[in-house]
């Protein structure tokens, strides 16, 4: 079945944008993209097989679609928001041959950064000329930055069990969980760990962690009414001072700065209702 929501849908001069948000423990149906097209995954992680080929996406990784394969997403407890960007002009068109004639993974530390700077942009977007102008610098720097790091950072899938030992991260990042856990899951030491990890997913188990426990905290900040405190508790922080310190270093944002984000879009809406002029989009 599909279970997503479009949050943002928009047309820049190079590429054509939506973002979505899936909902935990759902599979999007088969299907197929007409055009090729790159997929940033913003928050979360999934399971996407195309052509036969199974791989786990998760944040800071842009996935690259050819068009006309069929393609199945599985989406985990957690759920995920992901970028969906579709060159449109003839200069972005020219590279889809050389870029996107196979199917291909790039790893966080590469994309991961650009990834952030759009998901940060897009959390601070007023949707005018500017902040559409800097869109699409950024989309075309991450397509720039694919390409030139295609032939050594585009990745096959992990093997089994560091697969395993993510979904561990994945199911268990609200708990007290250390290295050591993980790798005595996993069957392999914490070195070996630690370095396949990094090797592969361009982060460390660490950094990992905090970004899920982060993910996670954003959500419910967006949609409930729990306490900050609850909050940061409730999704593995050590207390509201470090959610704060966290939020601020990654998403240049206060919890309560993103929750009031949150709280306009009602609003928003209630207004487009009596005078007929479409709400502008929460993102980020």
């Amino acid at each position: 079945m599909i279970a997503n929501l479009v949050r943002l849908d928009r047309r820049l001069p190079s590429f054509a944008v939506r973002e979505v948000t899936f909902s935990g423990s759902t599979t999007v149906d088969p299907h197929r993209h007409e055009r090729p097209m790159m997929v940033a995954v913003l928050e979360g992680s999934y399971r996407q097989t195309v052509d036969r080929r199974t791989d786990e996406v998760a944040a800071g990784q842009v996935l690259l679609l050819p068009a006309q394969n069929e393609v199945v997403v599985e989406i985990p407890r957690g759920g995920a928001r992901s970028l969906l960007v579709t060159p449109l002009n003839q200069r972005v068109t020219d590279v889809e041959h050389e870029l996107f004639g196979r199917i291909g993974i790039s790893k966080p530390g590469v994309t991961g950064p650009l990834v952030r700077r759009i998901r940060g942009e897009l959390s601070h977007a007023d949707h005018d000329r500017w902040g559409a102008i800097t869109l699409e610098g950024l989309f075309l720097q991450l397509l720039a930055t694919i390409g030139r790091e295609a032939k050594t950072d585009l990745v096959d899938a992990p093997p089994a069990w560091l697969l395993g030992a993510k979904e561990m991260l994945n199911q268990r990042f609200r708990e007290s969980i250390t290295l050591a856990d993980v790798a005595r899951s996993a069957g392999v030491s914490r070195a070996q760990l630690a370095r396949r990890f990094r090797a592969v997913f361009g982060t460390s188990v660490g950094a990992y962690l905090r970004a899920r426990r982060l993910d996670a905290a954003v959500k419910h900040l967006r949609g409930g009414d729990a306490s900050l405190t609850e909050v940061a508790v409730g999704n593995g922080f050590y207390d509201q001072s470090h959610l704060t310190r966290v939020c601020r270093q990654e998403l240049a944002q206060t919890p309560l700065e993103i929750r009031r984000r949150a709280q306009r879009v009602p609003r928003a809406a209630l207004a487009s209702h009596r005078t007929g002029v479409p709400p502008v989009p929460a993102t980020g």
